[in-house]
C-alpha cells in the first residue's frame, strides 16, 4: 500500500468487450499523480483486446486476477469471488469502489458496503432486466436487486446512455439524482486507409462491404445479422461481409451462411487487437442487438467515419442520428433491416459528417473528467476514509484541538510501521502528516442501541394495562412477549417487539404513541 495521498481507486469488472474497454480507458486515463489505482478482473472471458492492453496496465495499475469471478451465477463461485473482493478492499482500503457491469456490481457493492467505503460508484453497461429474453420474472428478481444495492449500497450509478437511466428511473430503482449519464468516449488515433484495412482482413478491394464488429452471443443477435446479409446477398452478387468476434453462437452462424452458399463471400475475422481499426474497411458497420447501454462499435465506426446501420434499442439511438451517420431498424426484422441496409449501401451517408458526429459527442477525454470530479468529491465531501478517521477540511479547529491534542498519522515515508493514531507532541517536529479526527462510529453505535432501550420501554409501560384494546382483541390479562420473532401473534395481534426492530421511525413511533394511549385509557377503567 502507497503512503501518499492520492485517492485510492479499487476497479472491479468480470465482463469484456466493451465493458473491459471502458475499464481500461478509464484506469489509464485517469491522472495517476492524484489516483492510486488497483484494477480487479476476472479471468474467464479475457479477449484479445484486454490481453493486448495487459501489459501496458500492468505497468500503470495493480492488477488482481479473480478466477472465480464468473458471469453465470453460481453460489460457491460468487461466495468466493465475494470473499476475494472483500480481501482485496480490506488490504487496499481503498476511497472508492466503482463496479462495471451486473455481476461485479452486485458483489463489489456488497463487499464495498460491508467494509464502509465512503464512495461506492457503479455503471452498469445495461441492466440485466433491459434483455427481452428473459422472463418477465425474472427481470422483476433483477429490478428488485438493483434496487436493493442502489439504495443501501451505491453513491452514485453511472449510465452510459440517457435510455439506460431512463429505464432505471422507471424501476424506480432509486432518486433521480443518484443517477448520472457520462456517455462511453474514445481517443482520437490515426487509421489505417481502406486498402491496408482490407489487405489485413484477406478481402478484396473494389467490392462493397459490410461489416459486423460484435461479439457472438444472444445479446448481439449475430444470426438476423447473417439472415440479413444472406438476404441481400442474393440479390447483389458482389456485395461481401465481414465477422470480427466470438463467441458460443460463432459455429451456427457460420453453418448457416454456409448452409446456404455464402461462405466464400463472408469473412470470419475472429477475435482480434485491432478490431477498432480494421473498421475503416468497410462500407457500412451492421449492429443488430436486442439492447445495449452504448455499444463501442458503432463509436469506432463513426470515428473511421464509416455510416451504420442498428436495431433501434436504447444505446444504439443515442448514437445513429438518422440520415447523418447511419440509419435504424427494428431489433429482430430482418425483412427491414436488409431493406434499410441496401438503402444505406445505395446511398451512404458522408463520410466527413460521421466523423464529426464522433467528435461532437465522444471524446474520451470527456468522460475521463466527469469521472474524475465524481471520484474527487468524495475527498471533497470529507468522507470517512481508509483507516476509521475523517481527514479534516482546511482551516477546520475540532475540540481536541482547542485543548492542544491534535490525533495525526505518521506518513509511510516518515518511517511510520502503522497506522495508529498518536499524539501530536509523540511524533516530533518537522514531520508532514494529515490533520485528523476520530471517528464517532462507536458513539452513533451507542446512540442507537440507547434509542432501542428507550423505545422498548416504553412499550412495557404501555402494554402493562389491561383495558379495552387488549378485550378487543381477546387477550384479557396476556402481556405480549416482546421477543417474538413474528410479527403476528397466534391470537391476531400485532406483536409490538416487532415495530421496534422490524418498522421505520415515524411507523414506530405512532405505534407507540396508539398504545400509550390504549394503557392510559385501561388504566381509568381500572
Amino acid at each position: 500500500m502507497s503512503g501518499d495521498n492520492r485517492i485510492r481507486v479499487l476497479l472491479i469488472h468480470e465482463a469484456m468487450g466493451g465493458v473491459a474497454r471502458n475499464v481500461i480507458d478509464l484506469a489509464l486515463g485517469l491522472d495517476a499523480s492524484r489516483f492510486d489505482i488497483t484494477l480487479m478482473h476476472g479471468t474467464s472471458r479475457m479477449d484479445e483486446y484486454f490481453r493486448s492492453r495487459y501489459d501496458e496496465l500492468d505497468h500503470r495499475v495493480r492488477l488482481v486476477a479473480c478466477d472465480e469471478l464468473v458471469r453465470e451465477i453460481s453460489p460457491v463461485h460468487d461466495l468466493r469471488a465475494l470473499h476475494a473482493i472483500a480481501a482485496v478492499i480490506g488490504e487496499e482500503r481503498p476511497d472508492v469502489v466503482h463496479c462495471h457491469s451486473t455481476k461485479a456490481g452486485a458483489l463489489g457493492r456488497i463487499a464495498a458496503r460491508a467494509y464502509g467505503v465512503p464512495g461506492i460508484f457503479y455503471t452498469p453497461h445495461a441492466y440485466a432486466f433491459q434483455s427481452p429474453k428473459v422472463r418477465p420474472w425474472k427481470r422483476s428478481v433483477y429490478a428488485i436487486v438493483e434496487r436493493l444495492l442502489s439504495r443501501h449500497a451505491t453513491t452514485r450509478t453511472f449510465n452510459v446512455s440517457y435510455g439506460e437511466r431512463d429505464q432505471a428511473l422507471d424501476r424506480r430503482l432509486d432518486r433521480p439524482d443518484k443517477f448520472h449519464v457520462i456517455v462511453n468516449g474514445m481517443r482520437s488515433v490515426a487509421l489505417p486507409t481502406r486498402s491496408a484495412a482490407r489487405a489485413a482482413l484477406g478481402l478484396p478491394q473494389d467490392v462493397p462491404l459490410v461489416g459486423v464488429v460484435s461479439r457472438m452471443v444472444d445479446q448481439k443477435d449475430p444470426m438476423t445479422a447473417a439472415r440479413i446479409l444472406c438476404r441481400l446477398m442474393a440479390r447483389r452478387p458482389r456485395l461481401h461481409a465481414a465477422f470480427v468476434g466470438s463467441g458460443p453462437l460463432e459455429e451456427s452462424v457460420r453453418r448457416f451462411c454456409l448452409d446456404r452458399g455464402y461462405a466464400g463471400r463472408i469473412r470470419f475475422a475472429g477475435e482480434r487487437d485491432d478490431a477498432d481499426r480494421i473498421v475503416a474497411a468497410f462500407d457500412v458497420s451492421l449492429l443488430t442487438s436486442l439492447y445495449e447501454g452504448m455499444p463501442y462499435s458503432l463509436i469506432e465506426s463513426l470515428r473511421a467515419g464509416v455510416p451504420v446501420v442498428a436495431t433501434d434499442v436504447v444505446g444504439n439511438d443515442e448514437v445513429v442520428v438518422d440520415g447523418v451517420n447511419g440509419a435504424l431498424f427494428p431489433a429482430g426484422d430482418v425483412d427491414r433491416g436488409a431493406e434499410v441496409l441496401s438503402a444505406m449501401l445505395d446511398r451512404p451517408c458522408d463520410g466527413d459528417a460521421v466523423r464529426e458526429s464522433f467528435a461532437r459527442r465522444f471524446r474520451l477525454d470527456c468522460m475521463i473528467s466527469r469521472i474524475d470530479e465524481h471520484y474527487r468529491s468524495v475527498e471533497g465531501g470529507v468522507l470517512p476514509d481508509r483507516y476509521g478517521v475523517r481527514l479534516r477540511r482546511e482551516g477546520e479547529v475540532s475540540h481536541a484541538a482547542a485543548q492542544g491534542v491534535v490525533p495525526v498519522r505518521r506518513c509511510a515515508g516518515q518511517g511510520a510501521v502503522s497506522s495508529a493514531v498518536r499524539p501530536a507532541h509523540a511524533l516530533g517536529s518537522g514531520v508532514p502528516c494529515a490533520r485528523r479526527v476520530p471517528c464517532d462510529r462507536g458513539r452513533r453505535r451507542a446512540d442507537r442501541h440507547r434509542r432501542r432501550r428507550v423505545l422498548q420501554q416504553r412499550l412495557r409501560r404501555a402494554c402493562d394495562g389491561a383495558g379495552p384494546h387488549r378485550r378487543r382483541h381477546g387477550v384479557r390479562g396476556e402481556r405480549p412477549h416482546l421477543r417474538s420473532q413474528s410479527p403476528v401473534r397466534r391470537s391476531g395481534r400485532p406483536d409490538p417487539g416487532s415495530w421496534v426492530r422490524r418498522g421505520r421511525g415515524g411507523r414506530r413511533i405512532a405505534m407507540l404513541d396508539r398504545l400509550e394511549r390504549h394503557a392510559a385509557q385501561g388504566r381509568e377503567d381500572r
